[in-house]
């Protein structure tokens, strides 16, 4: 009866190891239940940009993405400049690159067909933490994002 509870607990051990290792993101989670697909679905507002080191206020700028399953995603960017706001719009497709650990959103509308590649920091279905880094100007970008 003793080795039977011990093994119960070792391989108990065991499996919580296995699965608190298992993580594909640093900074999480290390374990869902959803697809990744379904945690990056939805209507999301930038919380957070850090531009290499350095925080952005964003009371007059608003980022906001809603990215939906079937791998097209639509984006909205608002600047205010002295009350007067002003809206960017583009939209277009993304898909996982690099064993899902970062995305690619391809722009079509404007059509430059430009391409954005982010390494994804965290996937959870309450919190997107995206970096890109900028070639054009050689800074890094953390994007934090929360639901609408």
């Amino acid at each position: 009866m003793k080795k039977t509870v011990l093994f119960s607990m070792a391989g108990l051990f065991g499996m919580v190891l296995l699965v608190g290792s298992c993580g594909k993101y640093p900074e999480g989670p290390n374990f869902a239940l959803s697809s990744k697909a379904a945690r990056l679905e939805g209507d999301w507002k930038a919380t957070s940009v850090n531009q290499s080191g350095t925080e952005w206020n964003l009371t007059n700028l608003s980022l906001n993405n809603t990215i939906s399953k079937d791998g097209t995603f639509n984006s909205s960017t608002v600047i205010t400049i002295l009350g007067v706001p002003t809206t960017y719009t583009s939209s277009g497709t993304w898909e996982f690159y690099d064993k899902k650990t970062k995305l690619i959103f391809t722009e079509t509308n404007p059509a430059t067909n430009s391409k954005d590649t982010m390494q994804i920091l965290m996937l959870k279905k309450d919190m997107v933490k995206l970096k890109q880094f900028d070639y054009n100007s050689g800074n890094m970008f953390t994007y934090t994002f929360e639901p609408k």
